[in-house]
């Protein structure tokens, strides 16, 4: 209950902080949350990504919803790739946590957060401006332009405010929340 308390207020301070470095100096990992036990869900998350049988995994996080998100939170890491594209070679880190934010969108019946950033996208960028939906600030963590297999992935302020927002989400909501794997898994990947 205590790292939960203590999530949410460093959580809460990152997305109100004034700049980047203060954000960073709040940022509690994602790795600190304590989950439920179960073994199976936790070796499930930590080789989510490593083959493509995504739809078998994600039945088995609905057997166990909260700790399923607890281990899929622990996952989320700012990555430093901003485009990933093509069918192979796709960085593995990467590809991990997009698929660990697929995971969680899908148990919790479509929920995704947006961050804020100052990021300034230069001209060679449209593509991935356009897809973050930049004009606005506040990004998703990823977005994906499908006819061209491409992920885009935002600028390194929005993520780290992004796994804060999950952090502190679960820490409230967590053990209660109705989850619903309504919308599907597919409907996550974009």
């Amino acid at each position: 209950m205590v790292v939960y308390k203590l999530a949410i207020g460093i959580a809460i301070a990152c997305i109100f902080a004034s700049t980047s470095i203060q954000c960073m100096a709040a940022t509690i990992s994602a790795e600190k949350l304590t989950c439920g036990r179960n073994d199976k869900i936790r070796v499930s998350v930590e080789s989510l990504a490593k083959d493509e049988d995504y739809a078998e995994r994600f039945r088995l996080f609905e057997t166990d919803p909260a700790s399923a998100a607890c281990y899929l939170i622990k996952q989320l890491k700012v990555v430093s790739e901003k485009v990933v594209s093509g069918y192979k070679d796709k960085p593995a880190q990467t590809m991990h946590v997009i698929w660990s934010l697929r995971a969680l969108c899908s148990i919790t019946g479509g929920l995704r957060f947006k961050g804020n950033t100052r990021y300034q996208f230069g001209k060679t960028e449209e593509n991935r401006k356009y897809f973050l939906g930049a004009e606005e600030n506040e990004v998703p963590f990823f977005a994906v332009w499908m006819s061209r297999d491409t992920a885009y992935i935002a600028p390194m302020d929005a993520q780290k405010e992004i796994i804060n927002k999950w952090v502190a989400w679960y820490g409230k909501n967590g053990e209660t929340f109705h989850y619903s794997s309504t919308e599907g898994w597919q409907a996550c990947y974009f």
